[in-house]
Formats: C-alpha cells, sequence, structure tokens
C-alpha cells in the first residue's frame, strides 16, 4: 500500500499542475497589463502656428509624432509571450485534469485505487466472504479500463500538441511574412518624407500576434520598421523562416531529441538549424514542452502506478480472485537426495488456500508460521494440514502438491508487510523456497 499511496499523490500533484498554471497566468496578465500604461505608446500632436498676411494666427495639427518607450514595448512582447505559453499549458492541464477525474468524483483515478485496496484488505481479512472476490475482480477491471483512457487520452494530447505545432509554425510564416511586407511598406513611407505613425499599430499587431507563437527580441529603425531575433534569426525574406515536419499521430515510443536520435522532429530555422531549445515562450514553446515533456512525465507516472498495482494486485491474486488456480502444483528444482530431511530455515507468514476454481471463493486455508519450518519434511507436514491438500516427489525428485478435486486450485500468498515469506539463509522468495515457481504462483506474477 505505500507504494501506491506515493503514486496517487503524484496523481494528486497532475491536478494540482492546473492551478500553477492558473496563478502564471494571473502574474503573466499583470505583466501585460503594467505595459499598457499610458507611457508605453502615444502619439502626441505637432501643433504649428500659421500667420496670415492680415495678422491673423491660426494654429493646425500638422501630424502626429509617434512616442514609444523601447523597453517598455519589449516587456510587453515578453509579457504576452509568457501568458501564451501559460494559456496553452493550461488549457492542457485541464484536459488532463478531466482525465484523471476530480478528488469528490468516485470515478476519479485516485478513488478508483482507494476503493481496489479496501476491498484487497476487505478480502486478506475475510477469504471466506463470498461476496469480496467478486467485489474486487469488478474493482480492478474498473481501474483497469480507466488507467488504459488515461493511457490513451495522453497519448491523444500529444498528438493534439503535434497538430497544434504544426498549425503554429505555419501560422508564424505567414506573420513574417506579414511584418516582411509592413517593414516594406514604412520604409517606404519613410523615404518618401512622409509620416509613418498612421501605420505603426498595424505593424504592431503583427509583431504582437508573433510574440504569441515564440520569444522575441526587436529592433526598431528610424523609419520604424523592426528587425527581429528569437532568439536566433529570422529571415524574413524567406518562405519559411521556420520549419517543422510533424503533425501525426504519436505513439508512446516516439520522443524528441536535439541530437537526432529521436524520432518526432523539431522546429528548425531557415538554414536547417534545430531552434526548438530556444522556444522559451509562446505558444510553440508551451507546445514543445508539453509534448517532450509535461505529458511524457504524466504517462511515466501511469506507467508507475501500473506497474505497483501489478504487484500488488498479483500477489493478491495468488488466493485465486483473479485467475483460475491450478489444482496440480510442481515444483522447479530438485530436492536433494536427504529429501524430507533437508534441512530449512524460513520468515514470515504463508498463507496456503484451495480455491473454488469456477466461484473463485476460498474454501479451505492454513497459515503457515515459517519460523517453526525446520525441514523440507516440517513443510511437507504444514501443507499437509489443509484439508484435502497432499503432498508427494515425482519422478524427478520435485515436490508436488495435489488438491485431489478437479474443482479446487492451490494458491500461496505471503501475509506479512514487512517480512516476507522467504528462507532466512538466502533470503529467497518463497516461490523458490518450496519449489512452486514453474506454475500457480511465479508464473501468476508474471501476468
Amino acid at each position: 500500500m505505500a507504494g501506491i499511496t506515493s503514486l496517487d499523490n503524484a496523481s494528486s500533484l497532475l491536478i494540482s499542475g492546473t492551478n500553477v498554471a492558473k496563478s502564471l497566468l494571473n502574474n503573466k496578465a499583470e505583466r501585460l497589463g503594467s505595459s499598457q500604461s499610458p507611457d508605453y505608446t502615444k502619439k502626441d500632436p505637432l501643433i504649428a502656428l500659421t500667420t496670415s498676411g492680415g495678422g491673423y494666427s491660426s494654429v493646425s495639427v500638422q501630424k502626429y509624432a509617434r512616442l514609444v518607450d523601447p523597453v517598455m514595448r519589449q516587456q510587453r512582447f515578453d509579457a504576452i509571450g509568457d501568458l501564451s505559453l501559460a494559456e496553452v499549458q493550461n488549457n492542457y492541464g485541464t484536459q488532463l485534469s478531466n482525465l484523471l477525474g476530480r478528488f469528490n468524483d468516485d470515478k476519479a483515478l485516485s478513488n478508483r485505487i482507494t476503493d481496489v485496496f479496501s476491498k484487497i484488505d476487505a478480502l486478506v481479512s475475510s477469504p471466506t466472504n463470498s461476496r469480496t472476490p467478486s467485489d474486487l475482480k469488478d474493482s480492478f477491471l474498473q481501474l483497469t479500463s480507466m488507467l488504459n483512457d488515461v493511457t490513451n487520452g495522453i497519448q491523444t494530447l500529444r498528438t493534439q500538441c503535434e497538430q497544434d505545432i504544426a498549425s503554429g509554425v505555419t501560422k508564424t510564416n505567414t506573420l513574417l511574412q506579414n511584418l516582411f511586407d509592413s517593414n516594406t511598406q514604412l520604409n517606404s513611407i519613410f523615404g518618401l518624407g512622409n509620416d509613418v505613425s498612421r501605420v505603426m499599430d498595424p505593424h504592431d499587431s503583427i509583431i504582437e500576434q508573433l510574440a504569441s507563437y515564440l520569444p522575441l527580441k526587436v529592433e526598431d529603425q528610424k523609419s520604424g520598421a523592426s528587425y527581429i531575433t528569437s532568439p536566433f534569426p529570422l529571415l524574413l525574406q524567406k518562405n519559411e523562416p521556420i520549419s517543422f515536419q510533424g503533425g501525426n499521430v504519436l505513439t508512446p515510443q516516439q520522443f524528441y531529441n536535439i541530437n537526432g536520435t529521436g524520432t518526432l522532429q523539431g522546429i528548425k530555422d531557415a538554414d536547417g538549424n534545430d531552434v526548438t531549445y530556444a522556444l522559451t515562450r509562446g505558444s510553440l514553446g508551451g507546445l514543445i514542452e508539453l509534448r517532450d515533456t509535461i505529458l511524457p512525465e504524466a504517462q511515466s507516472l501511469i506507467d508507475n502506478l501500473t506497474a505497483t498495482l501489478m504487484t500488488e494486485f498479483n500477489a493478491i491474486s495468488n488466493k485465486g480472485t483473479a485467475y483460475t488456480p491450478d489444482s496440480v502444483l510442481t515444483g522447479e528444482r530438485i530436492i536433494p537426495p536427504t529429501g524430507d530431511t533437508t534441512p530449512f530455515t524460513g520468515q514470515g507468514t504463508l498463507r496456503v488456500a484451495l480455491i473454488d476454481r469456477t466461484t473463485h471463493i476460498i474454501t479451505n486455508h492454513v497459515d503457515i508460521n515459517m519460523a517453526n519450518i525446520n525441514t523440507i519434511g516440517d513443510m511437507r507436514n504444514a501443507f499437509a494440514t489443509v484439508p484435502g491438500l497432499t503432498t508427494a516427489y515425482d519422478t524427478n525428485n520435485r515436490l508436488q502438491l495435489n488438491s485431489n478435486n478437479p474443482n479446487l486450485g492451490i494458491s500461496m500468498v505471503s501475509l506479512t508487510g514487512v517480512q516476507t515469506a522467504s528462507e532466512t539463509t538466502t533470503g529467497k522468495n518463497l516461490a523458490r523456497v518450496t519449489q512452486f515457481a514453474a506454475k500457480g504462483w511465479e508464473s501468476k506474477r508474471k501476468t
């Protein structure tokens, strides 16, 4: 149960991650709001005094001079990028949280886990209760189904990220082309000595949209034209300043590695250099982190959770609650010629049970204190205390258990939480000590 507790907490962390993203959103929104102060950008009228021949004077607005604080302008673009990254990760985080379920929902993953292990505890404490095995089996099947749904859902989210990256790159290239055209227009207007302020707001709008996709560093010219690095050069005159070969359906085995060993692609500049590492802001940066880090880590948590569930449930399934146990168990190891007098020392408590192969109900069971076993003969005598169970050596001198009833299967499990039923001198698990690794126990643990 200890392993489940930690992994259940990990499930909680996945859900609470959404709250972190929301906090980040608030922080970035405040930064964005501060950059919209009156001093960020304003147009001041340039007023001219005109004197007529009759001595009368008048004033008129000749043009508007656009005044921009370059520091606040860059902060604004940075804040837009941070906000966009947080927004896209918050959106995906919400979808991931929905997959896992809310804690007050009986169908949430954490509650499914709790339900399964409460039924396991009930089975250990009341092995002859006819309802408990069936209830456990139903709960475990429901949990397994949900784990499969979560795994499929995570891969669906990764595929969605891949497709959103491809779409974002296309939109970015379109904006970069628009910026190139806007720069051309500004240089032309400025070269003719005309006022460029009237076209600067649309120009800035293009840059702000770009900042929502990737990090920008902006250098403005006297004409108002803007040259950008990201922090890699963006060649605006190119048809595809950045490129991405992707957008396919992803599997858990696909991953990205900047050195080219991965199966997924990164984002490249116009010269074919991988610049994925530089995307620390904007929705593209957020999507890359989701695809390559956040969602794979979530899948890893689910994988670890599944492995722990398998270990825990296989231990209890030896009671026959999840499979049809065999009526005859034959060991792997050959008993020495000394036979019953072969020395043995052990520790822990072993439960040996006969299970109805149809109803999976325990009909008889005995708990064996391994500390009381001194020889293989003692072990055989202990097995024989289970009503109906007999022991013998086969022709290869391997120990064999027989329920003597084709409708009854044999199962064993260690009942000690800290100290497993094992051989003291070697520490070997009882599956090896009692020679029953081949059938009925060890093979079930591998399911």
